[in-house]
Order: C-alpha cells, then structure tokens, then sequence
C-alpha cells in the first residue's frame, strides 16, 4: 500500500513540473515571437 502511495506522489510531482516547463517554454516562445516581429 505504501509502494503504490509513494508511486502516486511522484506521478503527480511529475506532472506539475512536466506542466511548469512547458508553461516556461509557451512564454519564451511567445517573447521571442515578440522579439522576432519587432524587427
């Protein structure tokens, strides 16, 4: 019971990185399109 506790708690930490990058990676993107169109 505990493994699959402990399993559980990691997929979730997982994910919320997994969404934080990809929310770090959509706002680079949208500064460098920014940066690109300002030229």
């Amino acid at each position: 019971m505990q493994h699959t506790v402990s399993n559980v708690v990691f997929v979730m930490s997982a994910v919320k990185r997994l969404r934080f990058s990809v929310h770090v990676f959509s706002v680079m993107g949208a500064m460098v399109d920014k940066l690109l169109q300002s030229e």
